[in-house]
């Protein structure tokens, strides 16, 4: 399991060296344009928390009316992504590993983050890559879409 988790959280460090590549371009190539600002943080850690918490209402007040989870399994709206959150639905804690980077001066925002999930037991472990956008809506950051591709459970 150790390997397996070791060989995840490679292919989720290449992906986001490659989203680096990609959505870096733009800047001006210093390595610290790259990083989530402060609040971007602020906000990724909040939405995090919601999920780990169930708490489906504070969800909702960190994402956009127009918010969609997207996963190569799922695509829904935020209604029905905070009943699940609220239902339970995600029975892993999730953690961020590593720094996240991101791209944009408002009022858009792209970011992204290597996710670790561990489940009910301590060595059930998977890793994935988050990629979120997030709008400036009246001087409040949200989420408008969060974008997960990894696996899903062992």
């Amino acid at each position: 399991m150790l390997r397996r988790t070791r060989a995840l959280l490679g292919v989720a460090t290449l992906m986001v060296a490659s989203t680096v590549l990609t959505v870096g371009c733009g800047g001006d190539g210093d390595e610290e344009s790259t990083a989530l600002s402060s609040e971007v943080q602020e906000l990724v850690d909040d939405y995090t928390q919601t999920w780990n918490d169930n708490d489906g209402d504070a969800f909702l007040a960190l994402v956009t009316d127009d918010y969609r989870f997207v996963s190569l399994v799922e695509d829904q709206d935020a209604e029905a992504t905070a009943a699940d959150i609220s239902a339970g639905q995600i029975s892993w804690t999730i953690g961020q590993v590593g720094d996240g980077i991101m791209t944009g001066d408002g009022p858009y925002y792209y970011g992204s983050i290597v996710n670790e999930f561990v489940g009910p037991e301590d060595d059930d472990r998977v890793a994935g890559v988050s990629t979120f956008v997030v709008l400036d809506d009246g001087g409040v950051l949200k989420i408008a879409q969060h974008a997960y591709t990894g696996q899903y459970g062992s």
